[in-house]
């Protein structure tokens, strides 16, 4: 029997949590439902794919049967009868467009290759494949089509740092014979540009929305009142529409995702009308992967929790009795929300993780996770590493720092830019009230943290006024070490504004820098680099050494993978490995 807190014993944990089948939301096509699905790790791995369903199999959890394998499947497309998959490539980040069914080309032919991760293609109501242009410096793209004055039309949208701007997109002509991928080109001025304080949303097969303290048109002729808690997704009921049929001119009522406190609601929302009670529910601590609805009023949604790591739920729009809060199993993590001590302004909130099925411990181990950077939310992670750890009798703190986006866009902007130290100060906060609070003691926290997470929980840990004695360890995983020139890094076009504009700003947020001068003990370093990261420059070794000189290093460094690794064995290796060594240096 594998000891406890071993590699071995982290990845056998890992494994069987899990073991089960991984789905998506299915899309309708004339053909069946299709959706990227993996089977239970027993099945082959010629099995992972897109599948084609029935309403009734999916009821049932039945796949159906497949229709194309693919080695590493990301998201369907759908539209104009036709039906194509986003693909990884090999060792890489980006994407290739393959043919699943539909005329003009045979299944499996591939359509397009070397797509950005931050792009993403579209599928047309004529069966036409556009891609992105080129993204300018700072701008992320995507596609997407909404229903106005009767007509569907298709609109680029473009993400940076200071605002959105949605343009109406020149579609090519039709073309005869075998329909060729088309780089769509923008038209004319901007629909709408909207400063980045205001979260977007486009609806597809919808009208055109902004969010703020309602929903509306570019006209403003429509006006949907929202409830409280951030929106993160909406969705339109089209309940007229066949799959085979054209889009109706006039789509059905909205429907919004919101979170608040962390947990997850979806509700109707009608043009005027206060927002109805909540069709769904999910507490703190579920991912919702995607949505969506079909003709039968059908609401399709794929949740995932850190004992559950996917699963596929279906919501008959048309019941009279709301449905209870989804619940989860017996052993499903347990959740708290705290904050450290101080008024709304200066308290920093976190939530504790623990598991009924852990062994029960004095001064349990903390694992201490953080991002707190680029408004993204950092909510507990629905992943088996979590449950895996609180087996264990381990608990997770997950940090919300400033810098972050889990209470809007002003708890963003209260840590980028020339406030960046604000997310590691806040996270200090959080390390000294665990122990202070009694959760554990002095020694027992592992910070952890990837990407943009690792320059905070570095740069905590090499805190210089404190050198905390809380702190047992720090693993980080593909971090951003070094934000001093941007233009290093392959996203570092998009960074601008989310650090400091002068260089002694960037250099005092720059982990690489900042160990040159450490000149106390460190606590042991766990490294993961990827040998081909598109999206940071590889500091890893560098910083490795100058740690080195402090403290110990424990640095893996994966030279095939990308910042981002789909690979589930090399990722649940990885963890368990990492996991092993937070639990040893904090026993």
């Amino acid at each position: 029997m594998t000891a406890v807190g071993s590699a071995e014993w982290f990845l056998e944990q890992i494994r069987e949590v899990g073991a089960g089948a991984r789905w998506s939301v299915p899309r309708p096509t004339p053909w069946g439902l299709m959706h990227v699905h993996r089977p239970a790790r027993d099945g082959r791995e010629a099995d992972v794919g897109v599948w084609r369903s029935t309403r009734y199999q999916l009821v049932h959890q039945d796949p159906g049967r497949l229709d194309l394998p693919v080695t590493d499947p990301v998201s369907i497309l759908s539209g104009g009868g036709a039906c194509a998959v986003l693909e990884r490539e090999p060792g890489s980040e980006r994407r290739a467009l393959r043919w699943v069914c539909g005329p003009g080309h045979p299944p499996g032919d591939v359509l397009a290759q070397g797509i950005s991760p931050t792009t993403r293609p579209l599928l047309t109501t004529q069966g036409q494949v556009l891609l992105c242009p080129e993204h300018p410096d700072g701008a992320v793209r995507s596609l997407a089509t909404t229903v106005h004055e009767g007509r569907t039309r298709v609109v680029l949208v473009e993400r940076t740092t200071r605002s959105t701007r949605i343009t109406l997109v020149r579609e090519p002509d039709e073309r005869p014979g075998r329909p060729a991928p088309v780089v769509a080109e923008p038209a004319g001025s901007p629909l709408l540009d909207i400063p980045s304080s205001i979260p977007t949303h486009l609806v597809s097969s919808g009208p055109l929305l902004h969010v703020d303290d309602h929903l509306t048109t570019p006209a403003g002729d429509i006006t949907w009142r929202l409830p409280a808690g951030r929106v993160s997704a909406v969705v339109q009921e089209d309940h007229h529409r066949r799959p085979d049929g054209p889009p109706t001119a006039s789509p059905g009522p909205l429907l919004a995702v919101t979170r608040q406190d962390g947990e997850l609601q979806v509700r109707r929302l009608q043009p005027g009308d206060d927002p109805t009670p909540p069709l769904w529910r999910a507490p703190l601590g579920t991912d919702l992967r995607g949505m969506t609805v079909h003709d039968d009023r059908s609401l399709w949604l794929v949740t995932r929790r850190a004992e559950d790591p996917s699963r596929l739920e279906r919501l008959d729009l048309t019941a009279d009795i709301p449905p209870a809060p989804a619940q989860g199993s017996p052993g499903q993590c347990l959740h708290e929300r705290r904050r450290t001590p101080g008024d709304e302004d200066t308290s920093v909130p976190y939530v504790v993780t623990t598991s009924p099925c852990g062994s029960r411990r004095d001064d349990p181990p903390v694992l201490l996770t953080v991002y707190g950077g680029f408004g993204v939310e950092h909510w507990p992670e629905a992943e088996p590493t979590t449950a895996a750890w609180t087996r264990a009798g381990g608990l997770v703190v997950t940090a919300q720092v400033r810098g972050g986006g889990e209470h809007g866009p002003a708890w963003h902007t209260a840590g980028r830019g020339e406030r960046k130290r604000r997310a590691v100060q806040d996270l200090l906060a959080i390390i000294r009230h665990v122990v202070a609070d009694g959760l554990t003691r002095p020694g027992r926290i592992a910070l952890c943290g990837a990407s943009h997470g690792g320059l905070v929980a570095l740069l905590a840990a090499l805190d210089e006024d404190t050198r905390h004695p809380e702190v047992g360890g720090v693993a980080v995983t593909a971090p951003l070490l070094d934000v001093r020139d941007l233009s290093r890094h392959g996203n570092g076009r998009f960074w601008a504004d989310e650090f400091p504009r002068s260089g002694a700003g960037r250099a005092a947020v720059s982990p690489l820098h900042v160990v040159a001068s450490a000149d106390t003990p460190l606590p042991p370093l766990w490294l993961a680099s990827m040998g081909r990261d598109e999206r940071v420059a590889d500091d890893a070794n560098d910083f490795a050494r100058r740690w080195a000189r402090r403290g110990h290093v424990t640095h893996i460094r994966e030279a095939d993978s990308a910042h981002v690794t789909p690979d589930l064995d090399q990722l649940d290796s990885r963890a368990a490995h990492m996991l092993s060594f937070a639990w040893n240096c904090t026993r």
